[in-house]
């Protein structure tokens, strides 16, 4: 798996979570690029930042064992603007399956849906959504209602907004066709006299 940069800001407001908190940056120390500290004494507060690089798995386990400590909050922040979808064509059939590929985007908080194209960010009616899946390339299906739709790639730390949007691309779902011929035969065909 690919290493990424990533930044961890710790707040500190207990001193016995210090200990565990420098414990568990002491064993990622080989990934760390940058460390400072500054303890905020007169607020009790100590503040810690670590700029790494790691996997999306050791960034994310890192940042759940320092949130279970008590005492300690924790943000990480990832860079995004590199974020990129891509599906295998731009038209699908009803129901036909869809193969989407996620370049330069962390499976770490960020959610993929689908809506219709132009709805608004805030629309709790989605036609499809689901945590980005660590495997890559993914699929589901196109919806089954004709029409333009668009995927949308969200970091939801805040909620899925236009302000979190990390990518989105823009794909068709075609009117369902019949191959079926019908023909008649103009003989066979009587029309009902009232």
């Amino acid at each position: 798996m690919e290493s990424r940069i990533a930044f961890i800001g710790i707040t500190i407001e207990s001193l016995s979570a210090h200990m565990q908190v420098n414990a568990l940056l002491q064993e990622i120390a080989g990934k760390v690029l940058c460390q400072t500290g500054l303890p905020y004494r007169s607020s009790s507060v100590h503040i810690i930042s670590v700029i790494l690089e790691a996997t999306d798995e050791e960034i994310k386990s890192l940042a759940d064992k320092l949130s279970r400590i008590p005492g300690v909050s924790v943000s990480t922040m990832l860079p995004v603007n590199n974020a990129n979808i891509s599906l295998d064509k731009n038209s699908y059939a009803s129901g036909e399956k869809m193969t989407i590929t996620l370049t330069g985007a962390t499976p770490i908080s960020n959610t993929i849906h689908i809506y219709k194209q132009g709805a608004p960010y805030n629309e709790p009616d989605h036609l499809w959504g689901s945590s980005v899946p660590t495997n890559n390339p993914f699929s589901t299906v196109a919806p089954t209602e004709a029409g333009n739709y668009e995927m949308r790639l969200h970091s939801v730390r805040y909620g899925v907004a236009e302000s979190n949007l990390m990518a989105k691309v823009l794909f068709t779902v075609q009117a369902p066709t019949s191959s079926e011929k019908i023909s008649l035969d103009k003989n066979s065909i009587r029309l009902a006299r009232n």
